[in-house]
């Protein structure tokens, strides 16, 4: 396991930890004490198995499509970033070789540095469970055997596959359970031998919690905390579990004796109570704290009815299947794989592909048929699978547009070309790839872009989900047109929401940072009797190694650093008093996963993801 592997066990677990602790607060006396030791059970996979089943109950499911769609988030920081590199341009030929060779130790350094600190504390803290067990288990081997009539019935009437042993120890306060494989009970020398019921209530317990292996779920909750220590709710649920398997066994020795033992179980565990420490992993005290928990849990005890016990067992299995699963991939490449072939991450994409069952994306003629069976978008192509059914000819061709979907105007258009990729139950697909071009920029997109045409690299079908894509397909002298709608479009970018960012009026509340494209978008609260002329902002980009890219608009048009111009572009909505301020990178391109903050107007926000 890597440290990011960790961290994502430990969020995805977070989650089924807090839901656990609410159902916790609201149904300790109402539900049964082993769903909670179920409950705790399931966290403990979660927290410890470096895989999770996927699930359609999950909630990660609602979320999966969005994760898909930035992989990068910035958040506030709350100190500012300061430059480790001088960005002048003024500087002798060696020195960018210098720079790249120290921003790559740099990124070496931030990657190593989480992991080492995280290590630090798991060894530290395994250490201290480790010693702590060891100190105690000196103790414990200096306990004398017992030889006791009673004890010696009470083993025989309790056979166990394991051996059992029963000692006295002049060491502790009251009865105590240690050892996984040779279990042994541990009776405090000042014990009354001759008060048998007392002794039997005391035996069966430590009974429960050697058939139920209580001490080895104690150390995998230590082994949980020694791996996510840096998570609190984590240390929670060592405390919440810890108590909830001493609860459980409370339910199980007056369920034993039934609920007439209730006073009597109740009177002595206060009798034996001892401020015990609640980080004793090596065995499991007769009476330990909180004592009042306890008590009220035993005198509130009822036997649990048939439906009772059903309620409880589905809570776990719905909570369990909701919070303890990952999102399913239902789908993949597929059709689209050949698409792909040369992308090294192409099921990024699988999250965006969209199964299209629009009646506009298909047309039957009597002798064969035509649809659009799934699409793929990206920032700058457009994808759709094609399904052929009866006789069609075997040469035809298709022609593509993106249009608004409340007009016919035509928004970009497509330069593409297919190829046949396979055929699937008597449907023959051919597949539709095309790169995007403004109107009136020509047909060939792609030369254009090779070409050096900066202006169509930084168009975007980001911006433009909810048109449609119109797909003419020309075949045996007839041209039928397929439609389906332009949505969930993958995108590389990082997202930023300013805490109420403003300029006289003018309220941005998204930047969202491209590899050729700075968009700023949000409301206006002025009236703008002349013209709306934008908003004044900066920006500084700080990269990896510290290197930074100060971009801006003020009074005096667009600011940048020398060798990275922008151009720059607004829009304005007088009716909604929407807007967006976007510069266009000109000969310059960002490496996203190289930038480690934003700063916004003075604002620090930190890259993460």
């Amino acid at each position: 396991m890597n440290d990011w592997t960790v961290l994502q066990m430990s969020l995805s677990a977070s989650v089924l930890i807090f839901v656990i602790a609410v159902i916790r607060l609201f149904g300790i006396n109402k539900l049964s004490k082993t769903t909670f030791r179920i409950f705790w059970g399931v966290a403990l996979c979660r927290l410890l198995v470096p895989f999770s089943v996927p699930s359609p109950l999950s909630v990660y499911n609602a979320v999966d499509g969005v994760s898909g769609r930035f992989w990068l988030e910035a958040r506030r920081a709350t100190q500012p970033v300061e430059p480790i590199v001088n960005s002048s341009a003024q500087v002798a030929a060696s020195v960018p070789v210098q720079r790249e060779a120290m921003m790559q130790a740099t990124d070496r350094l931030t990657s190593i540095v989480p992991l080492a600190i995280w290590l630090t504390g798991a060894v530290v803290l395994a250490a201290y469970f480790v010693v702590t067990h060891w100190r105690n288990l000196k103790e414990y081997r200096t306990a004398l055997p017992i030889h006791d009539r009673f004890l010696q019935q009470w083993l025989a009437e309790h056979p166990l596959r394991r051996t059992i042993r029963i000692r006295q120890s002049d060491k502790i306060a009251s009865p105590l359970t240690y050892g996984i494989w040779r279990p042994v009970i541990l009776l405090p020398k000042s014990l009354d031998y001759t008060d048998h019921a007392r002794l039997r209530l005391i035996l069966i317990h430590e009974l429960i919690h050697i058939k139920r292996f209580d001490t080895l779920a104690k150390w995998l909750l230590a082994a949980a905390l020694c791996v996510h220590w840096f998570n609190p709710l984590v240390w929670v649920m060592y405390i919440l579990a810890s108590r909830d398997i001493e609860l459980s066994c409370d339910e199980a020795v007056v369920r034993t004796f039934g609920e007439r033992a209730k006073s009597a179980y109740a009177l002595t565990l206060i009798g034996m109570a001892e401020a015990g420490s609640g980080w004793a992993i090596s065995h499991n005290h007769f009476s330990k704290n909180p004592l009042e928990e306890r008590i009220v849990a035993i005198m509130k005890f009822k036997k649990a009815n048939f439906w009772g016990v059903i309620l409880s067992f589905a809570l776990v299995a719905l909570t369990g299947a909701a919070f303890a699963t990952s999102a399913t991939e239902t789908k993949s490449l597929g059709l689209f794989e050949s698409a792909f072939a040369e992308d090294g991450d192409a099921s990024r994409y699988v999250g965006h592909i969209h199964e299209v069952t629009e009646e506009t994306a298909s047309v039957t003629e009597p002798d064969y048929g035509i649809a659009i069976r799934s699409t793929l978008f990206t920032d700058r192509r457009a994808y759709a699978v094609i399904g052929l059914t009866g006789n069609v000819p075997e040469h035809f061709g298709v022609s593509g547009r993106i249009v608004y979907a409340d007009s016919d105007q035509t928004v970009y258009e497509l330069e593409g070309s297919i190829r046949e990729i396979g055929s699937e139950d008597g449907v023959r697909h051919v597949l539709y790839s095309a790169d995007i071009a403004p109107v009136g920029t020509g047909r060939d997109a792609k030369a254009a872009v090779a070409a050096g045409d900066h202006f169509l690299k930084f168009n975007s079908l980001w911006d433009h989900e909810g048109t449609r894509l119109e797909l003419t397909v020309r075949l045996a002298g007839r041209e039928h047109v397929l439609a389906t709608t332009v949505t969930n479009v993958f995108t590389e970018a990082i997202v930023i929401r300013p805490d109420a960012a403003h300029d006289d009026g003018d309220y941005y509340d998204t930047v969202a940072l491209k590899p050729a494209l700075l968009k700023m978008s949000g409301t206006s609260k002025k009236t703008h009797e002349v013209g709306w002329v934008g908003p004044h902002f900066k920006i500084t980009i700080v990269l990896a190694g510290g290197k930074q890219i100060h971009i801006g608009y003020d009074t005096r048009g667009l600011v940048y650093d020398e060798g990275y111009s922008t151009a720059g572009s607004q829009g304005y909505n007088e009716r909604t008093g929407e807007f967006f301020a976007m510069l266009d990178f000109r000969g310059w391109e960002l490496d996203l996963k190289r930038v480690k903050a934003i700063i916004v107007d003075g604002v620090t926000y930190r890259v993460s993801g």
